[in-house]
């Protein structure tokens, strides 16, 4: 399978650092089960002892960096400012910080891609494994640190996902049965043993980051530095790879994870490292980090420990009646969003739950909602109230006209493949925000792309603002659909932020003032304007995300269709953009967004609906 192909230094230079970039399906399932693990590692240990598995506890430093300052080229302010930070052996350290503040430059150090890589000007060192990156072979430094990015589609490469977890170990020049136990060992860890024959291009976002996380363990490196790995997948395979990242550590192996949904990991790690403005601003035991709350809300961070609605929503979600999402917005009191439609409390919708907790809720209906007992009927009146007061607006039905709707469709990619899309039907109306969810590789990306008339139904029929996708255009579709892909950087091509912004209303002929008002707007409202002179492939991943939204909704299109728009982002930004695109909602633009933070769903949308096995199966 891989005889003749001989080594590619070059390539495993840029393959060691792997762009990754959706957490939470919907935690139904809480912990793994202990037999899932034994099925998957043997009742005897990992399937293959690798060499960081050590059997004492050890001390010594793993990473150690000493007064670090990098400034990329062309940049007049460093993004890494005189840190410093050690990391010893088997920790599991997790780095976190508001978007932009340095993370990803500085996991680029740790394996020698800066300075030997990216280009600019670097002071201070960085030593891993006794190692100074600036003096040591990259080549040598990928079996220290394996890099896992937030892109994946940056990084994969090759047709078969066989020979993408192969690559790393042809290029380390492993025996031919080591790379095969290599290849066993990752795609098991993983869970995409089933996938080892499979079209890397048929892989979905968040399988996709599976293969990125399993082509670096099969190189088996001592450290596993992982920027934000999570953003695409589903939860259910966020929750076991997160499995799988906890026993490499037990085993041995040193983490660093860049994570901005701190409550999801916090239980794994043992210490909390914030950044912020290219410093580190706390380094603390995670217990005590946790009574640092003041940092947290200076930088808009997720606190570690959740409570109440966010943290304990997702465990019982799918024991509830169909409209229960509505009437749990309006029990809880605290919701932020516009309710469609009557809203009449449903008492089987309380009484129907089961999960009781032991939190302690500052209201009646809040501990009813998580009991046995029905919400007294005028705390309910009165948190309706709250809810409509709290966003200025009436409890109302949206505008019923429908602005994108299927009709039982059909799709597959290729015709000797199965179908993707296997009877997909739904409505969305005008001024309507609607989120997707479901697991990876359900058709999620594919039913959006619809919507935008890229990809045409092979049986069925979508229709765009009243008419059949099957005679429209994609390209003269622009100014009125606006779609927003997972990958930003696939639809970044301008030298400035500015220039990437007003790209759009200037093709579509607006007027010099019109276009500077909606530029300068549009920036302000999603928090770029400072970055307005920068280059968009320059930012940090959430930055361009944030960009790419911007050069569409500029171009004030009437259909918006985002896929996973808060990926990357820390939770100001995503407030700020979810509030914008609300804003864009009551002004009369529909929403289709896929989502797996059910948190954001469940705060800013007026339906959610529910994919599997290519059809929708739940409207609530």
């Amino acid at each position: 399978m891989w005889t003749g192909r001989c080594c590619n230094i070059p390539c495993l230079i840029q393959y060691s650092y792997v762009p990754l970039s959706p957490l939470l399906r919907l935690l139904v399932h809480s912990d793994v089960s202990i037999d899932k693990w034994i099925l998957l590692y043997g009742s005897g240990g990992p399937i293959w002892n690798p060499p960081w598995v050590e059997t004492e506890v050890s001390t010594l430093k793993m990473i150690e960096i000493k007064n670090l300052t990098f400034a990329y080229q062309g940049r007049d302010k460093p993004t890494l400012r005189d840190l410093n930070l050690m990391v010893k052996k088997r920790e599991f350290v997790l780095l976190t910080g508001p978007t932009g503040c340095g993370k990803t430059t500085l996991l680029k150090a740790l394996n020698g891609l800066i300075p030997h890589e990216s280009t600019g000007i670097m002071e201070g060192s960085v030593i891993v494994a006794g190692n100074d990156t600036k003096r040591y072979p990259m080549r040598e430094l990928t079996q220290k640190v394996g890099l896992v990015f937030q892109s994946p589609d940056d990084q994969i490469f090759s047709t078969k996902v066989e020979d993408e977890v192969a690559f790393g170990p042809e290029n380390l020049c492993f025996q031919q049965e080591d790379i095969e136990r290599s290849i066993d060992y990752a795609l098991k860890a993983v869970g995409l043993s089933e996938f080892r024959n499979r079209a890397t291009a048929s892989l979905s976002g968040g399988e996709k980051q599976r293969l990125a996380i399993a082509s670096v363990l099969a190189m088996h490196p001592q450290v596993l530095a992982l920027d934000e790995p999570f953003s695409q997948m589903d939860g259910k395979g966020t929750k076991e790879v997160l499995e799988v990242i906890r026993k490499l550590n037990r085993d041995g192996m040193t983490i660093i994870l860049v994570e901005h949904r701190i409550p999801a990991v916090f239980r794994l790690v043992s210490r909390i490292v914030i950044m912020e403005g290219g410093r580190i601003v706390l380094d603390e035991d995670k217990e005590k980090a946790c009574m640092r709350q003041d940092i947290f809300r200076r930088l808009g961070l997720w606190f570690p420990k959740g409570s109440g609605l966010d943290e304990l929503l997702p465990k019982f979600l799918f024991a509830c009646p169909k409209h229960f999402l509505i009437n749990l917005r309006l029990a809880s009191g605290d919701s932020k969003t516009r309710l469609p439609g009557s809203s009449s409390w449903n008492r089987k919708s309380s009484t129907s739950i089961r999960f009781i907790s032991k939190k302690r809720f500052d209201d009646d209906s809040k501990k009813s909602l998580f009991g046995q007992q029905p919400v007294d009927i005028g705390q309910q009146e009165h948190n309706e109230k709250s809810v409509c007061n709290g966003v200025n607006c009436p409890v109302s039905k949206p505008d019923p006209t429908i602005v994108l709707e299927a009709k039982d469709i059909y799709f597959r990619y290729e015709k000797k493949d199965g179908f993707v899309l296997q009877g997909a039907s739904l409505q969305i109306r005008r001024g309507e925000i609607v989120a997707l969810l479901g697991d990876n590789g359900t058709g999620k990306s594919t039913l959006l792309l619809h919507f935008a008339a890229i990809l045409k139904p092979e049986k069925g029929m979508v229709e765009i603002l009243g008419k059949d996708s099957r005679n429209l255009n994609s390209v003269k579709l622009a100014g009125k659909v606006g779609v927003v892909f997972q990958n930003p950087n696939l639809m970044l091509f301008r030298n400035t932020v500015n220039e990437e912004v007003e790209f759009g209303p200037r093709a579509l002929k607006f007027s010099s003032h019109k276009l500077s008002g909606l530029v300068s707007e549009t920036l302000k409202a999603l928090a770029i304007s400072n970055l307005r002179d920068e280059i968009p492939l320059s930012l940090s991943n959430g930055q361009r995300l944030r960009v790419a939204t911007a050069s569409i909704a500029s171009m004030q299109p009437e259909i918006f269709l985002l896929d996973e728009p808060t990926q990357g982002q820390d939770r100001v930004h995503v407030e700020s953009l979810m509030n914008y695109l609300k804003m864009k909602s009551s002004e009369g633009a529909a929403l289709l967004f896929i989502t797996h933070n059910l948190d954001v769903a469940l705060r800013y949308a007026d339906r959610i609906l529910f994919m599997n096995g290519g059809r929708i199966v739940e409207n609530v």
